[in-house]
């Protein structure tokens, strides 16, 4: 083994220093410790029909890539968690806009959020210990409505009294209804091992 690990010395307890001692063993750098790719795609249409406006989003993602944490710090040992994943959302959105209401509807697909951390343990004897697991969230459906209508009013007397145009409306959005239609586990989750605890010394 090159090196010390020392958590009292600010020199010897990053994880820059853990990747030069044990860089052959864990080859990834703290310059790329939190990385991901993603990839989106997304489209809009809109609407105009005699004064109803409909507005229809439809978008889709999925990220993967790992994250990195450092661990406990104690003399002689150094421990890191390193978790891959990926997650992934897709939802549709329609937004209808008329002079007496408005409205709108979004359904939310969750189809994808996976994580599997693996633990490192790097000791100043040489041994290094390792073992994963994996959790796979439930795959989650939600549909949600909202409804909304116009209220216009106007003062006439006072529009006469005082000279001023009428029929010059004042309108708000009023009795807002926003309700969940569904809000499906369409399955359960599970997570288990995926790498029983094992050591290597060097």
């Amino acid at each position: 083994m090159k090196g010390q690990v020392n958590p009292l010395n600010d020199q010897q307890n990053k994880i820059e220093t853990f990747v030069r001692l044990a860089g052959e063993y864990i080859p990834i750098l703290e310059a790329i410790a939190d990385k991901q790719g993603s990839l989106t795609w997304e489209r809009t249409w809109s609407v105009n029909v005699a004064g109803f406006n409909v507005l229809l989003d439809v978008y889709f993602q999925l990220i993967v890539g790992w994250r990195v944490q450092p661990g406990s710090a104690l003399a002689g040992r150094f421990d890191v968690v390193y978790t891959p994943f990926a997650w992934g959302q897709t939802w549709g959105r329609v937004n209808g806009t008329t002079w007496p209401a408005e409205g709108s509807a979004i359904a939310v697909l969750n189809y994808l959020d996976f994580t599997a951390p693996i633990s490192f343990s790097l000791f100043q004897t040489g041994k290094v210990c390792f073992n994963g697991g994996y959790n796979l969230e439930p795959v989650t459906f939600l549909n949600n409505l909202f409804v909304t209508l116009r209220e216009c009013r106007d003062e006439i007397l006072d529009d006469l009294i005082n000279s001023q145009p009428i029929f010059v409306w004042t309108c708000n959005w009023v009795a807002p209804v926003n309700a969940t239609l569904f809000d499906l586990h369409l399955y359960e989750g599970f997570s288990g091992n995926l790498i029983s605890e094992q050591c290597i010394t060097f």
